[in-house]
C-alpha cells in the first residue's frame, strides 16, 4: 500500500517543494496550509505520517498536535525554523515524535521518513509491542483499540511499556513501583493498584474480569500478551 503523508505548513513554496520531492519517491502527499484545513483532511483520510509547522495562520502547531492526537496515532514530525529548547520540549510533550529544523536537507528528511515508518510498523507487527492492540505508540502513549483512540497518562504509558517488556512474567509490586515511579519502594502499593486499575479500564474489554493484566495474589501482576 502506498505511503500517505500530510504536510501542514502555511509556507506554500515549502509545501510544494516537499510534495514534489516525496512524490518522486513514490509517496502520496496531501497539503494543508492552516489548522482548519488540517483537521478536515485528518478526519477524512488516514495518514502514515504528518509533518507539522508550529507557526500557522489560525493557531499554533502545539495546540493542533494535541487535537490530532485525539484522532490518530500516526507519527507527527514538527518542522520549523524555531530552534529553541522550550519549543522542542513543547513539541514533544504535545504528542510529537520528532523535531526538524528548517531549512531541511531533503535526503536526510527522506531517511527519517523511512526510519519512522519502519519503527511504527514494528509497533503493529511485533506481538510484544502490539499486545493485540491494533496500534500502540509507546512514545506518545496513544492506543488504537478496535475503533477507539485511547490516550494513556504518562504513568499508565510507562506501566504498559514495562508489562510489554516483561510478558508472561510475574512482576512484583516492588518491581513495578521502582521501575515506573523510579523511587524506593516503601511498602505502600496503593499507587501501583490505582495505576493498574486505571490502565485496565482503558485496555481491557471488561476491566473487572481482566484478561491482559492478571493479578497473582500475594505475588504481583502477570501480563498476558495473547
Amino acid at each position: 500500500m502506498q505511503t500517505k503523508i500530510l504536510i501542514i505548513d502555511g509556507d506554500k513554496d515549502n509545501c510544494q517543494k516537499l510534495k514534489g520531492f516525496l512524490e518522486e519517491k513514490g509517496i502520496s502527499i496531501d497539503l494543508a496550509y492552516n489548522c482548519e484545513e488540517a483537521i478536515g483532511k485528518i478526519f477524512s483520510n488516514k495518514y502514515d505520517l504528518i509533518f507539522l509547522e508550529i507557526i500557522l495562520s489560525d493557531g499554533d502547531g502545539w495546540t493542533l498536535c494535541k487535537k490530532i492526537r485525539n484522532v490518530t496515532t500516526c507519527p507527527i514530525v514538527y518542522m520549523t525554523y524555531i530552534n529553541e529548547d522550550q519549543s522542542i520540549l513543547n513539541a514533544l510533550n504535545s504528542g510529537g515524535d520528532d523535531y526538524l529544523i528548517k531549512p531541511l536537507n531533503l535526503e536526510i528528511l527522506y531517511a527519517k521518513v523511512k526510519a519512522i515508518l519502519r519503527r511504527m510498523n514494528s509497533y503493529v507487527n511485533n506481538n510484544e509491542n502490539n499486545t493485540k492492540l491494533e496500534e500502540y505508540n509507546r512514545t506518545s502513549g496513544v492506543i488504537k483499540l478496535e475503533d477507539k483512540i485511547i490516550k494513556l497518562t504518562p504513568t499508565e504509558n510507562k506501566l504498559l511499556n514495562f508489562f510489554i517488556e516483561n510478558p508472561e512474567k510475574t512482576l512484583t509490586t516492588k518491581e513495578i513501583y521502582e521501575h515506573v515511579w523510579m523511587n524506593e519502594y516503601l511498602e505502600d502499593n496503593y499507587s501501583v493498584v490505582v495505576a493498574v486499575n486505571g490502565l485496565r479500564k482503558k485496555i481491557e474489554k471488561d476491566y473487572k474480569n481482566p484478561q491482559k493484566i492478571i493479578t497473582i495474589r500475594g505475588a504481583g501482576y502477570y501480563f498476558n500478551k495473547e
